[in-house]
């Protein structure tokens, strides 16, 4: 079926990701999108979990502003598909907020690791790890942020 060929084409994506190969999982995730989305349509909730594994490669192979593109035109339609409560809207955002540290926007990109802790609280509870080190992530990055260390180190004490 064509939901198991999308799902081995992500599976080997991020195997090769996660083992420091990601210039190997670009292209297989760029196929895989261009079939998913025809000319001029809107992506499908499929293609746009696409979109995310792709944006996660790109930043990983300094390619932040292409990953922010993609992550800004995906954002609505994961919104709508999977709500703003969703790991799949938490995972954008700290992908969104990823692209943003590599292109040193780290008052945005800590906006982006807060927007991930509340969506990941919202689907996973309050004390899941993904929340913890989205809210730990989001300091840190604060701390970065120009003028923003006080409220950086108020985020630490939380």
């Amino acid at each position: 079926a064509e939901s198991d060929v999308v799902e081995v084409a992500l599976s080997l994506a991020e195997m090769l990701r996660r083992r420091g190969r990601a210039p190997e999982a670009l292209p297989i995730l760029e196929a895989l999108l261009a079939s998913q989305v025809p000319e001029g349509k809107a992506p499908s909730a499929e293609a746009v979990v696409t979109m995310i594994r792709l944006a996660r490669v790109e930043v990983s192979l300094d390619l932040a502003p292409r990953a922010l593109d993609r992550l800004r035109e995906a954002e609505p339609h994961v919104e709508r598909y999977f709500g703003s409560r969703s790991t799949t809207y938490a995972t954008l955002q700290a992908t969104k907020a990823s692209a943003l540290n590599a292109l040193e926007d780290y008052g945005q990109a800590a906006e982006a690791f807060l927007a991930a802790a509340e969506a990941y609280a919202g689907s996973l509870g309050p004390s899941h790890r993904n929340v913890v080190r989205s809210r730990f992530n989001e300091a840190q990055t604060l701390s970065y942020a120009p003028g923003r260390e006080e409220e950086a180190l108020q985020r630490y004490a939380a």
